[in-house]
């Protein structure tokens, strides 16, 4: 449901097709047989892509998209690029993954901020117009992974805290508050992949 592409997307750190040709500013678009750029790319890595209403939304460590100032995530609507609000974070922060938990768009990386009264540590919710944190309740290193499997979100990366919410490396978020998935792993994990119920 995502407007002009047929086919599939690839994001990441390249610039130009391998041999050179088009210009490809760390995202492109294709359609079964040729690459083609979205516009004027992104200024810095992008690391997730999802597809949010009818927007393709890319996050990673850029500061602008289409040459507009947009912090770490922005939409493509299949014309051009905006920002999501005021974004995530700054240029010292990154954004790591992407997932749709029920009529949101969840974001999660490394990044802490506050505005508006609230506090953003590493994960945060877009409802289509504005973003609100998600009460992270740890503090160390970064989340790499979302996924979404029977009405949770589950978040995953290089995250410890034995005693508390969040586990060790994988937690689960039931709408309203963080647990733990048993004891959790002794290392970080990199990839979350739901399976059918």
């Amino acid at each position: 449901n995502v407007p002009g592409f047929p086919d599939g997307i690839a994001g990441g750190e390249f610039s130009s097709l391998a041999g050179g040709g088009i210009t490809l500013e760390r995202i492109g678009s294709w359609n079964g047989s040729a690459w083609s750029a979205l516009g004027a790319g992104l200024n810095g890595y992008v690391y997730a892509l999802a597809a949010y209403d009818t927007l393709l939304i890319a996050a990673g460590d850029f500061s602008t998209a289409g040459g507009v100032s947009a912090c770490n995530i922005a939409a493509w609507n299949g014309l051009s690029w905006a920002p999501l609000g005021a974004g995530l974070g700054d240029s010292y922060s990154k954004v790591s993954a992407l997932a749709v938990y029920g009529d949101k768009l969840i974001a999660a990386g490394d990044f802490f901020f506050s505005r508006d009264d609230m506090t953003f540590r590493d994960i945060a919710a877009w409802d289509g117009s504005s973003w609100s944190p998600l009460d992270w309740p740890t503090s160390d290193y970064e989340i790499l992974a979302l996924a979404v499997h029977d009405d949770l979100l589950y978040a995953a990366g290089n995250f410890w805290e034995s005693s508390g919410a969040a586990g060790n490396g994988i937690a689960v978020w039931n709408g309203s508050s963080w647990s733990p998935l048993g004891s959790g792993v002794n290392y970080r994990v990199w990839a979350l992949m739901p399976t059918d119920s």
